[in-house]
């Protein structure tokens, strides 16, 4: 068998050239009369064509497949209305609620705008570990609960947290007990049962440290999240 041979840059050229004139003028069959060489780097470079095509149909397939999961998770969050009614009604619901609601509660925009986070404080909101809510702070939910029914078309989220201290199977069963409250005194208002789910967290979501008074006080916390649909 003859050794193998180094081929110079010259014959490499040259045999690329003599190559592309055979495929511009004979059939893929008849590179088998050529030399292996040939044949070789035909085979190459249809195999960098075809490598060429299946990134360019995958990239294509990425691309769809993100534009039709960022549609799915709009259309999830906000339902089948516009996005820009969606954001008119959120935006309303925000400048009455910053009017009507005492000074401690905090209405913030949350997804770009389609919904509203409500933040009551725990401690001025119920009595010391109890789910009872004061007399004082009725007033405020009444008023929450006039908005909620001006605008229908939002579904609510009550969530109840507390600091760390005490047993944490205790603080979990009283966030419980207190979202139930809130949730149940906004259905005494005439909010819809249907629009409505609550839940206790416990200690488990802090939004701040449990070692200082201030931080624990961040932590004992009703949210209320209003979103469009």
């Amino acid at each position: 068998m003859q050794s193998f041979r180094v081929v110079s840059c010259q014959r490499y050229v040259a045999v690329i050239a003599r190559n592309e004139a055979i495929q511009r003028t004979q059939p893929f069959w008849m590179l088998l009369r050529s030399s292996p060489f040939a044949l070789a780097i035909t085979i190459c470079q249809i195999a960098v064509k075809i490598t060429i095509v299946c990134v360019w149909v995958i990239s294509v397939n990425v691309l769809l497949s993100g534009c039709k999961s960022g549609y799915t998770t709009r259309k999830t969050l906000i339902g089948d209305r516009s996005v820009s009614s969606i954001y008119a009604m959120i935006a309303e619901q925000k400048q009455e609620l910053e009017t009507i609601l005492p000074a401690g509660a905090i209405v913030e925009s949350m997804y770009n705008g389609a919904a509203l986070k409500i933040t009551f404080d725990s401690g001025k909101l119920f009595t010391p570990n109890s789910n009872t809510i004061h007399e004082t702070s009725k007033s405020a939910l009444r008023q929450f609960a006039t908005v909620l029914n001006n605008y229908p078309d939002t579904q609510i989220q009550i969530t109840c947290h507390t600091d760390n201290t005490g047993r944490s199977d205790y603080n979990q069963t009283l966030t419980e007990r207190r979202a139930r409250s809130v949730y149940d005194y906004l259905c005494e208002q005439a909010v819809s049962s249907t629009r409505m789910d609550y839940a206790g967290k416990g200690i488990y979501e802090p939004v701040a440290t449990n070692n200082t008074a201030a931080g624990r006080a961040l932590n004992r916390r009703v949210e209320i999240l209003v979103v469009g649909r």
